[in-house]
């Protein structure tokens, strides 16, 4: 199976000329994690009419932005979830495992609470302490940037 080297970024260069990616890639995803993130991008970019983070034009105001974001993290925790119950099923019948590292990427781009849930649930890898201690870190970073993030737009008058 090939592997596509992917950097994590909003902004695709053709939406944006100003940022460009690094020459090598932080991360290496097999072939359906590539095609699953670029999809959620994809979408993100349709919502938004332009891939450079910023929002533009939307109608409904800030309290539909809020919903859409609500709806990205539902959607990775759900895709990290089903990530992890895969793991598990490859780990009891002897197929070809999920790198720790594909894992540890869900919960980092917003799908710690699927993932961490469906380890609590299903039982893996609640003996590695890096899983145990590291995702629910992530998630706690991440609350605390989302909270920092609202407050700044709220204070701002766009939202």
């Amino acid at each position: 199976m090939s592997a596509f080297s992917f950097v994590i970024a909003i902004a695709r260069e053709k939406d944006c000329k100003r940022q460009k990616a690094p020459e090598k890639a932080p991360f290496v995803l097999d072939t359906a994690t590539f095609s699953l993130v670029t999809a959620i991008f994809d979408l993100i970019s349709l919502q938004y009419g332009n891939a450079c983070g910023k929002i533009v034009g939307n109608p409904k105001g800030g309290a539909a932005t809020v919903q859409y974001v609500l709806y990205y993290f539902i959607a990775v925790s759900v895709i990290g979830a089903i990530v992890c119950i895969y793991d598990k099923l490859a780990a009891a019948r002897g197929w070809r495992r999920v790198p720790e590292r594909t894992l540890f990427f869900w919960a980092l781009i917003g799908g710690g609470p699927g993932v961490y849930a469906t380890m609590l649930i299903i039982r893996h890898k609640t003996l590695h302490h890096i899983f145990m201690l590291g995702i629910p870190a992530i998630m706690i970073l991440q609350g605390a940037i989302i909270v920092g993030i609202y407050n700044i737009l709220y204070m701002k008058g766009l939202l």
